[in-house]
């Protein structure tokens, strides 16, 4: 199912979700230097500077160009965080040293991951979410069919929709409809698009 929004701001709704992940499909493996900045058109300022701690399957992240990403890894982003962890976590920082396990080893490119599409999991945190969720919520983005009842749910709650701001796969529905459908027989994935 694709839930296509074309009205308002959804990214109040998705707040919950993006801090616990959702999945991003991307064109094939690539570093994380080129994901932030060809994929999803951040510029290098903004990623140096705003996007203070990086982990990839739960492992901090200091250089983006040398880290790549694969099919089902698990990419999280903060902004700069206060205080000793904030310090020891942040990338490049002189402190890394101090982490579990010390620095995190280069990981080039995937052996044997497709040349095709893949599937990251993104997980937002503090900034990020009102500085990236747009953006990625407009390239689209897929929940399971409970948290897409969740957005779905806070997306009504938020403010009225008119019967054309949504869109299911391709039909204009309201979200009154569009709750009953997904309690009675909630797919299993759901591809959301913001289309301002």
């Amino acid at each position: 199912m694709e839930i296509q929004l074309k009205e308002g701001n959804p990214l109040p709704a998705f707040f919950p979700a993006l801090q616990q992940g959702v999945e991003v499909p991307v064109p094939g493996p690539r570093s994380l230097e080129s994901l932030l900045t060809k994929e999803w058109g951040l510029d290098r300022e903004f990623a140096a500077t705003k996007i203070g701690t990086v982990f990839l399957n739960g492992t901090p992240v200091d250089d983006l160009a040398s880290v790549w990403v694969g099919e089902g890894d698990v990419v999280a982003l903060s902004g700069p965080m206060p205080g000793l962890a904030g310090a020891i976590l942040r990338r490049g920082s002189p402190l890394a040293g101090l982490r579990r396990g010390g620095r995190p080893e280069s990981r080039g490119m995937p052996s044997g991951e497709p040349n095709g599409p893949i599937h990251i999991h993104v997980k937002l945190f503090n900034s990020l979410i009102g500085d990236m969720g747009p953006r990625l919520i407009q390239k689209g983005v897929i929940l399971d069919g409970q948290a897409a009842l969740s957005v779905v749910s806070a997306l009504g709650q938020a403010k009225p929709w008119s019967s054309h701001g949504v869109l299911v796969n391709g039909q204009a529905m309201d979200l009154d409809r569009l709750l009953r459908a997904l309690r009675e027989g909630a797919p299993r994935r759901v591809r959301f698009v913001w289309s301002p």
